[in-house]
C-alpha cells in the first residue's frame, strides 16, 4: 500500500519561482495540482464536517493521506483536480507510527490519473537547510471543487527531530523532518505535498502542531524517504504486507 508511501500568498499561480527563469510558476503549479486532491468527511467523536488534503500516489485511485478522525466517516469524499468527485471512499490503512493514512477511491472507472512515484521521489537524497520550496495544499478549505490548490513559498529552515503536541496529545512520530519557513501547517493542509521548485516531491505536511519546548506552532513536513522507510520498516511485521494489499500496483513496488 502505502510502501510510497508541506504560499506565503494564496495565488492563481501567475508569478515566475525565482532562480531559474526557464521553471515558470504555472507550469509547476499545473503539475503537482494534477497529483492531488481534496478529502471530505464528517468522523470522530462529534462527528463534525472537516476536510484535508490528499496526494494521488497510482494512477487507480490510491491516496496518500494524514490520518485524522475526519477519515472515520460514513461517506469519505475525494475530489479530484479536475472536479470529479467520488463519494464511500475507503481506508485501506493506516499507519500510526507517521499518523499517515491511505485511502482508495471506490469507483468502477477508470481513472488512470496523474500520480505521483513516490518509490521513486525517495530515491533523491534528502533535501538541505535553506533549499527553496513550495507548499501545496486545500488549507482553509479554499478549494472544493476543480479550484487550484493554494500554494506558499519558503525555505527549509532546518532539520530536526519532531517534538510536538496537538491538545493534550502528543505527536506519535519523534524522528527528522523539515522545518519550513512559511506558515504551511494550516487547517486543511495536512497531507499536502511539499516540493522543490521543480515540483518535485520532497515530504508530505503533517498536522497542526505546538512545539512542546517553545509552545509555538510548527511548519513541518515529514521528508517522503522517511515515509517509506518507516513503512517498509512495519511492513515486515504485517501477516499481509500493504504491496500485497494494492497487488504491487505502479507507484507501490516493493522493494527488493
Amino acid at each position: 500500500m502505502m510502501r510510497h508511501l508541506t504560499l506565503a500568498v494564496v495565488t492563481a499561480g501567475l508569478l515566475a519561482v525565482p532562480g531559474r527563469a526557464d521553471t515558470p510558476f504555472v507550469k509547476v503549479h499545473d503539475k503537482v495540482n494534477e497529483k492531488m486532491c481534496k478529502l471530505f468527511g464528517s468522523g470522530g467523536i462529534k462527528g463534525l464536517a472537516h476536510y484535508a488534503t490528499g496526494l494521488v500516489v497510482s494512477p487507480d485511485g490510491y491516496v496518500l493521506t494524514v490520518a485524522s478522525p475526519m477519515l472515520d466517516t460514513r461517506n469519505l469524499r475525494v475530489h479530484l483536480y479536475d472536479g470529479r468527485r467520488y463519494e464511500n471512499c475507503k481506508v485501506v490503512v493506516i499507519e500510526p507510527e507517521l499518523d499517515i493514512a491511505l485511502v482508495k477511491i471506490d469507483t468502477k472507472d477508470k481513472l488512470n490519473l496523474p500520480y505521483w512515484d513516490v518509490a521513486e521521489a525517495a530515491k533523491m537524497p534528502m533535501a538541505k537547510p535553506a533549499t527553496e520550496i513550495l507548499a501545496f495544499s486545500n488549507q482553509f478549505e479554499i478549494a472544493t471543487r476543480d479550484e487550484l490548490m493554494s500554494i506558499q513559498q519558503g525555505v527549509i529552515s532546518s532539520i530536526t527531530k519532531l517534538q510536538g503536541r496537538r491538545g493534550i496529545h502528543e505527536a506519535s512520530f519523534h524522528e527528522k523532518v523539515y522545518v519550513v519557513d512559511a506558515i504551511t501547517n494550516n487547517p486543511g493542509a495536512a497531507g499536502g505535498a511539499l516540493t522543490d521548485t521543480k515540483g518535485n516531491l520532497l515530504g508530505i505536511i503533517g498536522k497542526e502542531l505546538k512545539n512542546e519546548l517553545s509552545n509555538t506552532w510548527l511548519n513541518y513536513a515529514i521528508p517522503i524517504q522517511t515515509v517509506v522507510e518507516v513503512v517498509e520498516e512495519n511492513e515486515k511485521k504485517r501477516t499481509v504486507s500493504i504491496a500485497e494489499i494494492v497487488q504491487k500496483k505502479e507507484g507501490f513496488k516493493a522493494s527488493s
